[in-house]
């Protein structure tokens, strides 16, 4: 029985990879390159280099600020992405990429993108939902579909999935 568990499983997607990332940086990184000027893209909770990401690490044409809780390998700007230590409306895309199960108010962190994000900008967010809970780590929150769509009731969606 033993080898049809292991079988069966090597079939069964990998619930750790994200699937639709490249494609979706890939799309973000061409709507960007349609806007005059530099475009500044904060990711939130970017200490390590998030499944895709690296479509836009040396785009041309595109500014990333990485931020996180904690000093992390690519951490540019220790902050809680509660209180985003951005003026209004400074940013044309945010990227938050399995962080939001990590925050005590989700709420509020939406609330705080939806501050410093531009006019027309973009909202990367996504959380697992298939995936085990943390040991050790905070991790609050899954959210369904629906549930996103609750917390970005703010913004616009262009995609989901």
């Amino acid at each position: 029985c033993g080898v049809w568990r292991t079988r069966i499983s090597d079939l069964l997607p990998d619930t750790e990879n994200n699937l639709a990332a490249e494609r979706v940086f890939r799309d973000l990184r061409q709507r960007l390159a349609e806007r005059t000027g530099r475009a500044k893209v904060l990711v939130l909770g970017g200490g390590v280099l998030g499944a895709g990401l690296s479509q836009l690490v040396d785009a041309p044409g595109i500014e990333l600020i990485e931020t996180d809780v904690a000093i992390e390998p690519r951490t540019q700007l220790v902050c809680d992405a509660h209180q985003i230590p951005f003026q209004d409306e400074t940013f044309d895309a945010v990227i938050v990429q399995a962080v939001l199960e990590h925050v005590v108010d989700p709420f509020q962190c939406a609330a705080e993108i939806h501050r410093v994000l531009g006019p027309g900008g973009f909202v990367y967010a996504d959380t697992p939902f298939m995936q085990q809970v943390h040991a050790g780590a905070y991790d609050f929150t899954r959210f369904t579909r629906l549930g996103h769509r609750r917390l970005f009731r703010r913004f616009e969606e262009v995609e989901s999935g």
